[in-house]
């Protein structure tokens, strides 16, 4: 019974370990966000980290801070 006890927690641990690296691996995804702008349909396109992304706006890989403005909309591309 012992046995079995320890064996279970060894299990969930792994479990636990593989569900803590895909859920930082996803976080941590590197994405494609088009800025796009309503009025005049503009687009811009940038590289960013998953995690970096707010309603606000977003830090890109290059540490470019983009700020959106009320009439812009994201587009978040993941593949």
């Amino acid at each position: 019974m012992r046995n079995a006890a320890i064996g279970f927690m060894i299990i969930m641990s792994i479990a636990a370990g593989i569900m803590i690296y895909l859920e930082f691996d996803k976080r941590t995804a590197v994405v494609t966000v088009h800025v796009i702008n309503t009025q005049s349909g503009a687009k811009k396109t940038y590289r960013v980290m998953k995690d970096e992304i707010n309603s606000g706006g977003f830090t890109t890989l290059d540490g470019l801070q983009v700020f959106v403005a009320g009439i812009e909309r994201i587009e978040v591309e993941t593949r």
